[in-house]
């Protein structure tokens, strides 16, 4: 008898597990839709349908509407809230975001530049947080490939892209290979004539700003050596009798 009892209760939660994964995999599924493709926090169920059946395939998404009917009968679910109108809005943007994300690892993680170009632009209100996150949920590896794509694609010469490497990086925790290849980046971009022209610009807040972003990616690493020539040009500008400074 207990033993029967037990196999039972296994069964039982194994369709729990199954039923909660493929809730999940909705939610995670609609909030990408809402988030990256219609751009929305108010949605529509008809909306949302056609936009995830596009994007998951017929099969797959059949077998997510149980996991809807759930999730939005009364009372719906708390993750969600009606607005009126037969729409619908996750109950908070950030919630969104973060499963936006979850589902744009899941269907793109394993491979870097896809990843990338769905997340474009990177700077957008819509994108941004989404990217932070999916940078947090990456495997080590593909993380560091990650953030080579997303710094090289830095060609306006601003170095925006790096701080967001910089960012997301920050929030799972450091990786050396990720912090050299900024600073190489960085490098790159303001060269030591560029470092020395905003050290010395008239504006206090341009100064203060190239000061912080030397101190915040550690670069020049080495600004008193001869190779850099930070300091010495600093210098030779000090001691010049012909310019302003």
């Amino acid at each position: 008898m207990s033993r029967c009892i037990t196999n039972r209760n296994v069964g039982t939660f194994k369709v729990r597990a199954a039923a909660q994964k493929l809730a999940t995999t909705y939610l995670e599924t609609l909030a990408f839709v809402c988030q990256l493709l219609l751009e929305v926090r108010d949605f529509t169920l008809a909306a949302g349908q056609v936009h995830m059946r596009e994007l998951l395939g017929a099969d797959q998404f059949e077998s997510l509407l149980e996991s809807e009917k759930h999730l939005f009968s009364a009372p719906i679910v708390g993750l969600l809230t009606g607005v009126g109108n037969d729409a619908y809005m996750f109950s908070h943007l950030t919630l969104q975001e973060y499963l936006a994300a979850k589902c744009t690892v899941r269907l793109y993680g394993h491979d870097v530049g896809l990843l990338l170009s769905t997340l474009q632009p990177l700077h957008s209100r819509w994108k941004r947080e989404v990217l932070l996150f999916a940078g947090c949920l990456l495997p080590k590896t593909t993380f560091e490939d990650f953030s080579s794509a997303v710094s090289g694609s830095d060609v306006d010469g601003t170095g925006a892209c790096c701080e967001l490497v910089r960012d997301f990086s920050k929030e799972r925790g450091g990786s050396a290979r990720v912090e050299e290849m900024v600073r190489d980046k960085l490098n790159s971009i303001r060269d030591t004539k560029a470092l020395i022209a905003g050290l010395c610009h008239p504006s206090l807040e341009l100064r203060s700003r190239v000061l912080s972003e030397m101190d915040r990616f550690d670069m020049p690493s080495d600004p008193f050596s001869e190779k850099d020539g930070t300091v010495a040009g600093l210098k030779e500008i000090a001691q010049s009798n012909v310019t302003a400074w």
